[in-house]
């Protein structure tokens, strides 16, 4: 297994920026500079039976015709683990490329943990007309 690299996956449950190595059918961390193709989000002890209730609600959004990323529930080192494939990559195998993405609070030149306005001392994303306004003002100002 590769050294692990840097990874920026922000909110609130911890999560792992992995590949599929489907050579040994394992997962792995992605070599340094290739992005990674999955998530895989392990369950903690202060939220039991998370994993099943997030597969629940993919399943009930994909059911719903929302585009949602293809997932699973599994297990690694034992651990119950929710996973999906990663919505914002294109391509297969040793050719997968990253497509660009971007959050409201990247959009609004705000800090990456800006959406988590629900804890006490931080800010607030704006509702989502304000996000619309201000991302449409930012927009209309770029060059």
């Amino acid at each position: 297994m590769a050294s692990p690299a840097s990874f920026a996956l922000p909110g609130e449950r911890h999560k792992l920026a992995v590949v599929f190595d489907e050579e040994n059918v394992r997962w792995a961390w992605p070599r340094a500079g290739l992005p990674s193709t999955h998530i895989l989000k392990p369950e903690s002890i202060e939220r039991p039976g998370l994993a099943s209730v997030e597969m629940a609600c993919t399943t009930a959004y994909r059911e719903m015709g929302l585009p949602v990323a293809l997932p699973g529930v599994g297990r690694v080192a034992d651990v119950p683990c929710f996973g999906s494939v990663r919505f914002d990559r294109w391509g297969d195998g040793p050719v997968v490329e990253r497509l660009h993405q971007e959050s409201f609070a990247q959009a609004l030149g705000l800090a990456p943990d800006a959406a988590d306005g629900c804890r006490p001392g931080r800010p607030r994303l704006p509702s989502p007309a304000g996000c619309y306004g201000t991302s449409a003002r930012r927009t209309r100002s770029r060059p």
